[in-house]
């Protein structure tokens, strides 16, 4: 119902839609505690001190304008406003050592590995209805990712057995395990989508890697492998081709292209064990400035799409798009009907829809979000 919610804000049907961020890095210094940066690790913040949090993994709900933790130390898991105020305990009960977390903002779930209880749970976004979905008896969970379009999650552990370490996809439900991935000795920890693409990277802190591969896991790259360090958490900021992760042993943030190369070192000051990460990038906007800092409802101009014919049974024509934007249509209840990119034609075949009114969600190359609506008659 998120997406549905979005959609209507553009459709002007229910106003303005507010927005409450910026680009930055979220990640978690143990010495401070929580905290964010701009890209270049310029206007440094602490958002949630270490004196009240022991953080290891974070997640991002911009809409909402939420940062959520996972505490391993409280054995709990936590949310806060962007900015650190308004902390709220979700789940405090159960947990044994609860690492990376993942949302789900469509159906409402967030998602995380628990290492002392050897689970993947889930639950509702405010902590309640809990679920296991997966259980071990001797393995290190790390991270998860999840991938909503497949009813995909992904993970890293390692430890098992003969310190094996892998990464496994399952359903959402837990269903269907498979392992894509499996290095002895290795130590993975982050995990990371790049869903444009379909790849899939992670962190090796044994031998100081990061690795990309498909989804399926086939084409295995290490995409950089030339320092000491002992990469951990990874976040990718996929639209301006980079990737970002911390480095526990060498005190560091850092960056690359998604292929590895041209390495920067983004934070090296006053860093002490840095883990988890994320991050907000508007790097689809025309400027940095696509999301506000403050919380005043901000209108979107030119928001709506042109489209004819409407009614239409069978082709609709999309006026003034530019070629390359990517489009998805929704139903009423939410349900993304189809998603494509659009070349030089701005008309597409609806012959396959059931009849009934349909939303149109489309970013143009430059990143501005335009919408529309319109009805699929019968022949």
């Amino acid at each position: 119902m998120l997406r549905i919610c979005y959609l209507l804000c553009l459709l002007g049907l229910i106003g303005h839609l507010t927005l409450s961020a910026q680009s930055a890095l979220y990640y978690i210094n143990t010495d401070t505690g929580i905290e964010r940066s701009d890209f270049d690790g310029s206007n440094r913040q602490v958002l949630i001190p270490a004196d009240s949090v022991k953080a290891q993994g974070i997640a991002l709900d911009i809409k909402n304008g939420k940062l959520y933790w996972t505490d391993w130390a409280a054995d709990k898991i936590q949310r806060s406003n962007l900015d650190g105020s308004d902390v709220e305990d979700l789940v405090t009960e159960g947990l044994q050592l609860p690492e990376g977390l993942a949302l789900d903002l469509i159906n409402n779930k967030m998602y995380w590995v628990d290492s002392g209880s050897k689970r993947i749970q889930r639950a509702k976004l405010d902590g309640t209805q809990v679920e296991n979905l997966v259980q071990y008896e001797t393995v290190n969970l790390d991270a998860i990712a999840l991938d909503l379009d497949k009813n995909k999650m992904y993970w890293t552990e390692w430890g098992d057995g003969a310190a094996i370490g892998k990464v496994k996809k399952a359903n959402l439900d837990g269903s269907q395990i498979q392992t894509l991935f499996t290095i002895p000795d290795g130590v993975l920890k982050g995990i990371a989508l790049d869903l444009e693409s379909e790849k899939l990277y992670w962190t090796d802190c044994t031998f100081s890697t990061i690795t990309r591969s498909n989804l399926n896991g086939s084409e295995v790259e290490v995409v950089i492998d030339n320092f000491w360090g002992t990469p951990n958490s990874l976040a990718l900021d996929v639209e301006s081709g980079k990737m970002y992760w911390t480095d526990p042993a060498l005190r560091k943030l850092q960056r690359a292209n998604l292929d590895g190369s041209d390495i920067v070192d983004v934070i090296t000051e006053d860093l002490a064990s840095p883990q988890g990460l994320s991050l907000i990038s508007c790097s689809l906007q025309k400027n940095a400035d696509c999301l506000t800092t403050n919380t005043e409802e901000t209108p979107i101009a030119n928001s709506l799409i042109k489209i004819y014919p409407n009614p239409a049974n069978d082709h609709i024509i999309l006026d003034n798009i530019p070629a390359n934007s990517k489009i998805e249509i929704f139903d009423l209840q939410g349900k993304r009907i189809l998603r494509s990119k659009l070349n030089g034609d701005h008309g597409f075949s609806i012959r396959q829809l059931p009849t009934g009114l349909y939303l149109l969600n489309l970013i143009t190359p430059q990143g501005i979000p335009l919408s529309g609506r319109f009805q699929k008659i019968k022949q």
